[in-house]
């Protein structure tokens, strides 16, 4: 029980640590703080907008 409980608590730390992360690259995405060379891969800006959206509303749903 405990074993389970350590390692749903480690898996949610670390599935919580990589949301932060990926909304911080979405939030430097549409506020200019990523460089040019990764906005011209990021052809679809609209689609990175959309996750950003998501996961600010999973995150307050959490």
């Amino acid at each position: 029980m405990l074993q389970r409980y350590c390692f749903n608590g480690c898996l949610a730390s670390i599935s919580y640590v990589v949301i932060c992360v990926f909304v911080l690259f979405c939030v430097g995405v549409d506020l200019g703080w990523v460089g040019k060379r990764v906005k011209e891969k990021l052809s679809d800006q609209c689609g990175v907008r959309a996750v950003y959206g998501y996961l600010l509303i999973l995150d307050a749903v959490l």
